[in-house]
């Protein structure tokens, strides 16, 4: 009779297990854990502006050139981006008005799912003010990243298409985002593997950015420098005249 008890002993182990590892999580609870994992809010919540110099090179194209963005609470944002060849591109958001100017378009006001793209890319510390531009959000199933296991939260906007962001299950750090852009030219997926993080002043910061776009091109993005609670002037992020 011993004999028997030892698989039957087994057998309940076996069925308290997913007891004992606890309930999952949310998605709340994971992105909540990703801004503790990066500084915590209260380091967030230090800054009001950001100014961001990186590199950017389209390595296929051979292509590539400096870029900045510039970014200010709550919700204003300019990117300058300068391409070998091409020339330069603006896209800001006062707060009100999405707008963009590049060599082949011109000067734009941008308009739906365009334009609501850009106001939410403008919220502030989106990591911790997600709820400013995705009012719904969602777990999806695990996946592995470059060999790590992932937790893929879901973040639905009100307008346009949803985003995906994968975090490591170990560090809580964001290591993947997948979103789709729509402008003129139509839908565009984007895939962006992001690494090496460094603490400035109190937050860990993403200095390495790769992204797939639309499957035809991949763009490389290094941060040179980070440099918070800079003054900046709001005309800055107005759409210009022409």
């Amino acid at each position: 009779m011993r004999n028997h008890k030892l698989p039957v002993a087994l057998l309940m182990l076996a069925a308290a297990l997913p007891a004992l590892a606890g309930p999952k999580l949310t998605a709340e609870q994971v992105l909540d854990k990703h801004v503790a994992a990066t500084g915590g809010r209260a380091a967030y919540e230090r800054i009001k502006s950001t100014v961001t110099k990186a590199t950017a090179k389209l390595a296929a194209q051979g292509i590539g050139g400096p870029m900045e963005i510039y970014a200010k609470y709550p919700n204003k944002m300019l990117t300058v981006q300068t391409l070998s060849g091409i020339g330069e591109t603006r896209q800001g958001y006062d707060g009100k008005v999405a707008w963009s100017r590049d060599p082949l378009q011109g000067l734009r006001k941008l308009s739906g799912p365009e334009a609501e793209l850009v106001a939410r890319g403008a919220v502030f510390n989106t990591q911790l003010n997600w709820r400013k531009a995705f009012p719904k959000v969602a777990m999806l199933p695990d996946k592995k990243i470059n060999g790590a296991a992932c937790y893929v939260v879901k973040l639905v906007p009100e307008v346009g298409k949803p985003l995906l962001q994968y975090f490591d299950q170990k560090t809580f750090y964001m290591v993947r985002m997948d979103m789709t852009f729509e402008g003129p030219q139509g839908k565009m997926a984007i895939e962006t593997t992001i690494g090496d993080y460094r603490p400035v002043d109190g937050v860990k910061v993403p200095f390495s950015m790769r992204q797939k776009i639309g499957g035809a091109a991949e763009m490389v993005v290094t941060l040179n420098s980070v440099k918070n609670n800079v003054p900046i002037d709001d005309a800055l992020f107005a759409m210009p005249n022409k």
